[in-house]
């Protein structure tokens, strides 16, 4: 069966973060296995209106300029977008539950089109809570959502533990993890690289990496790729520390890019205080790249239970040097984690996901 399927997202590409990435690749995915797919976000400045990329349309709505009544005129511009095309849809998939969710939820109401979401956070960027927390009447949104959506989608076992503290039902929550692309590429062992990819920000906790980095009895270089909010302060504590030559900040670079940036790394670190499920660490696993990450219920859900008990640690600077220390100096250990972390990857192949939300679909279209 063909499926329609309208996309929802606050922001797209070329805005690019986890949940971005992960429209883009299930979107195209969709598209691969024949399905119809749009999507519709809303504007930035500098950005068309509507365009067309890597063959699926792309709409961005405007609100009014006036803050006051910015977030009901987005609102009623969703609803209005929606109402020309309310007997196109057989569905409405909306990534993140926030503002952009609420909207599209009232739309699938009025016009009779089935509504699902998928959470991108958990902890303190838990979407449900920023929904509530960010808006004058956001526990009015929280619940209009939760009692009018069809399901929501937890990409983790903590979203899903979350999910249930908000009182959503059991039934209307699914267990569907990201998605990411399987490539058939060799990886350089002889490379003692290692690699960040993700935002600059906070909750990253890159200035973590900085400390350990100064203390680490290897002669390799800390990569790191992306930027953010965080990026002055995190320049400003590698000149401090005398690390220009061995902490490289690279910016944000396109997913080839990063893609050659793992392919020569041999280890992969996320410090993270909160995740839901990391697009950077399932892409780095699947290069075979050997991740060292904290203790939290994300990134444990990447790994396994096997894998986490070895490479998910405690926020304790002396326990990641030994463990960094130890895998450089092990070669031989290195590769063979780096073999059983692509075979977890595996399981997160984008062509298994997407037929998984296929599924979904048919079951609450029909």
């Amino acid at each position: 069966v063909i499926m329609d399927i309208l996309m929802v997202i606050g922001q797209y590409y070329p805005i690019i973060g986890g949940a971005e990435q992960q429209a883009q690749k299930l979107s195209e995915e969709l598209v691969r296995q024949g399905h119809n797919v749009e999507i519709v976000t809303y504007t930035r400045r500098g950005l068309k209106k509507f365009e067309l990329i890597n063959g699926i349309k792309v709409f961005r709505l405007r609100g009014f300029l006036y803050k006051s009544i910015r977030e009901y005129s987005l609102i009623l511009s969703m609803l209005l977008f929606v109402w020309k095309r309310k007997n196109k849809y057989d569905l409405i998939h909306c990534h993140q539950a926030l503002f952009p969710t609420f909207s599209a939820v009232i739309a699938g109401k009025l016009f009779n089109i089935p509504t699902i979401a998928k959470l991108g956070s958990s902890g303190s960027m838990f979407d449900l809570m920023l929904l509530g927390k960010n808006h004058l009447i956001g526990n009015l949104y929280v619940n209009y959502t939760i009692n009018n959506i069809n399901n929501f989608i937890a990409i983790s076992s903590q979203i899903f533990d979350e999910l249930k503290t908000f009182n959503v039902p059991v039934s209307k929550i699914k267990m569907i993890p990201n998605g990411i692309h399987i490539d058939k590429v060799k990886k350089n062992n002889n490379k003692k690289d290692i690699a960040f990819v993700g935002r600059l920000s906070k909750v990253k906790n890159i200035p973590f990496l900085i400390k350990i980095f100064n203390h680490l009895n290897i002669d390799s270089i800390l990569n790191i790729y992306g930027n953010g909010d965080q990026k002055k302060e995190i320049q400003a504590l590698i000149k401090h520390n005398n690390l220009e030559n061995k902490i490289i900040i690279h910016g944000a670079k396109e997913q080839e890019d990063i893609k050659y940036a793992l392919v020569k790394s041999s280890i992969f670190v996320l410090p993270s205080f909160t995740e839901g499920l990391s697009n950077a660490l399932l892409e780095a696993m699947a290069y075979g790249v050997v991740p060292i990450v904290s203790d939290i219920p994300g990134n444990r859900y990447a790994l396994g239970e096997e894998l986490a008990n070895i490479l998910a640690l405690p926020l304790d600077e002396q326990i990641w040097i030994d463990k960094i220390n130890y895998l450089h100096n092990n070669p031989y250990i290195l590769i063979e984690l780096s073999k059983k972390v692509k075979e977890r990857a595996s399981l997160f192949d984008i062509k298994s996901i997407t037929k998984q939300y296929v599924k979904l679909y048919e079951e609450i279209v029909n």
